[in-house]
């Protein structure tokens, strides 16, 4: 779907600096820098980015691509951080791992479409990782 074209390709980068960093560099760190370099946004993006925003809530078919193309990269990202950390790509921290940081980029994308003259989204995605880091999220007890 040409709609979604811009959201596929701007994965592209997110990988690339995830596999781009030295290996000194902790994961977290790079993995943090991966999220921006997905949210960087160039004037013509922004305007796809809107624009996919209203035709994805009103297309089913367009939004079952969308969920395709993030579980895609969620593979992706998965896989990146198990090369650099060592970890096996099922891991199930690397894929809880890899899961949050596409939720991060996906609930800042969310949060600029609902605001689009407000914070950039990659500012967007670094509060909400201050949120995680912080312990504001309320997780499930699996003792309960």
């Amino acid at each position: 779907m040409l709609v979604l074209e811009g959201f596929q390709e701007k994965y592209g980068p997110c990988l690339s600096t995830l596999r781009a960093q030295t290996a000194e560099e902790d994961v977290p760190t790079v993995l943090s820098r991966a999220v921006c370099a997905r949210l960087t946004m160039t004037a013509e993006d922004r305007e796809r980015v809107l624009m996919a925003g209203d035709v994805i809530d009103e297309a089913p078919a367009a939004r079952a691509r969308l969920w395709d193309i993030l579980a895609e990269h969620c593979s992706a990202t998965a896989h990146a951080i198990a090369e650099r950390s060592g970890a096996a790509p099922d891991d199930m921290a690397v894929q809880l791992s890899a899961r949050i940081a596409v939720l991060i980029a996906e609930t800042a994308g969310d949060r600029f479409r609902a605001n689009p003259g407000g914070a950039e989204p990659q500012d967007i995605a670094r509060d909400l990782m201050r949120v995680l880091r912080d312990g504001k999220v309320v997780l499930p007890d699996p003792d309960a």
